[in-house]
């Protein structure tokens, strides 16, 4: 199983980009859209001058249990930037939402009550007269 497919089998399908826009993300985001993987994780994350964004953190079930997950999270700390990720809502629990929760929280996260995305988009319109 590659990167993406242990990606998606996992994770809840309207939090999934697709692989393209990964691969995308990775190819024009070169030293910021980072992924790093082995038979046991797989982390993208992007690496912000000011900030790291935890895209996805998958940990094979097999490796559960072993502190790999905050193994990375600890590595992701050393870089001193504060570390933003996001969990599907209560609302909307998968089954292991709250395993999810619990992991961040023994690693020192802490819940948001809410936040506040400001994406800024250029748009180029041509036409034709």
């Amino acid at each position: 199983m590659d990167w993406f497919e242990k990606l998606n089998e996992y994770f809840p399908v309207e939090e999934m980009k697709s692989r393209q826009h990964i691969e995308l993300l990775l190819k024009d985001k070169v030293g910021i859209y980072k992924k790093l993987e082995d038979e046991k994780y797989v982390l993208t994350y992007v690496d912000h001058p000011s900030f790291i964004f935890v895209d996805y953190l998958f940990v094979s079930s097999s490796a559960r249990g072993e502190g790999l997950g905050g193994e990375i999270l600890e590595h992701l700390k050393g870089n001193g930037k504060p570390i933003l990720l996001e969990v599907e809502s209560l609302e909307q629990a998968e089954e292991d939402t709250d395993k999810r929760l619990r992991f961040y929280k023994r690693h020192d996260f802490n819940l948001a009550s809410h936040i506040c995305y400001c994406r800024h988009h250029i748009f180029v319109i041509v036409g034709i007269m």
